[in-house]
């Protein structure tokens, strides 16, 4: 039986081709190239956990601020006399703003999908509880008639409320969810 001629794998050099004529090796060479096979898309990324949108967590961060602020500023002036936030309802927004703060540092680093989603339900019902004071405190004291016949007046710290209910909010509506999260939608 005879080999066909042709391209064979070199009995001398592995790595090359040599070229038989159906009797005798010629001295003909060709190197072996590797075959080409078809190409696997890479793995995937390792997930990659997303921090909050930094500009969200700022607005959060700052509105958690203002509240804490403004509860030390004026609510009501009557003529000559200030009733700061702290001595009635501040006392609530204050605590309520710092746990807002909290929320949003302890959201920003999470990556357990029931914490994130967790805090920002409650960043959103603690940003709503400082706005609704606020505006409550806002609609009792432009409603009060005052006995003493000085002009009643909404003091600055009690604005400020308001807006530190509307920051968190903002901030909060703003937070991303985590990569893993992403996953689950």
């Amino acid at each position: 039986m005879t080999v066909p001629a042709g391209w064979k794998d070199d009995p001398e050099h592995s790595d090359q081709y040599r070229y038989w004529d159906g009797e005798s090796w010629t001295e003909h060479r060709a190197p072996k190239r590797k075959v080409a096979t078809p190409d696997q898309p890479p793995p995937p990324p390792p997930p990659v956990e997303v921090a909050a949108t930094p500009g969200a967590l700022w607005i959060l961060l700052a509105g958690a601020g203002v509240g804490v602020v403004g509860a030390f500023l004026p609510w009501v002036s009557a003529g000559p006399f200030t009733v700061n936030g702290i001595d009635g309802d501040g006392q609530i927004t204050v605590i309520l703003a710092v746990l807002l703060g909290v929320i949003g540092f302890v959201v920003n680093k999470s990556a357990d999908k029931r914490l994130s989603t967790g805090g920002r339900v409650g960043g959103i019902v603690l940003s709503l509880g400082i706005a609704l004071i606020g505006a409550y405190d806002i609609s009792e004291v432009s409603s009060e008639v005052n006995d003493l016949f000085l002009p009643v007046s909404v003091g600055f710290g009690l604005y400020l409320t308001v807006l530190a209910g509307v920051l968190g909010l903002v901030g909060t509506i703003g937070l991303k969810q985590r990569a893993s999260d992403a996953g689950d939608q």
